[in-house]
């Protein structure tokens, strides 16, 4: 019994820091709307720090790049919906989306110790993760 009982206990509770963690942390995306027919200045996000992720200029519906900071992520996306093409920015801490620009004392984690003990870290944002974002301004359809 005690075969069936503990491993069930333990990932219980690793379930219940991970949902405390994940259903307490606010998600967000920034999309923005852009000519996907124009190819995207891969050097100039490489200059900044950018990990290029596509093999085309043009990327649709896939993974452009990612910069990578203090066991956090910032990936930067496509996406079609209809006819629309958008850029979608994104921030990933501990395979959770999160708001960057939300606080720590407003993510209100249920259980901070238990989740941090299992490695689920809650870090603020770094402003310098978006360097070099400037650059697709001038992709953004009006």
């Amino acid at each position: 019994w005690n075969l069936m009982i503990l491993p069930t206990s333990i990932l219980w509770i690793e379930w219940v820091a991970f949902g405390s963690f994940y259903f307490s942390s606010p998600s967000s995306i920034w999309i923005i709307k852009f000519n996907s027919n124009e190819k995207l200045p891969m050097n100039d996000l490489v200059n900044k720090g950018w990990v290029w992720q596509s093999e085309s200029l043009n990327p649709k519906n896939e993974s452009i790049a990612i910069k990578k900071s203090r066991g956090t992520s910032l990936e930067l996306s496509s996406i079609k919906i209809n006819e629309d093409d958008f850029l979608v920015l994104s921030w990933w801490q501990g395979g959770v989306r999160q708001d960057p620009f939300v606080t720590q004392k407003l993510k209100n984690l249920a259980i901070p110790w238990l989740t941090r003990k299992l490695g689920y870290n809650s870090t603020d944002f770094d402003s310098k993760m978006l360097d070099g974002i400037e650059v697709l301004e001038i992709f953004q359809e009006k």
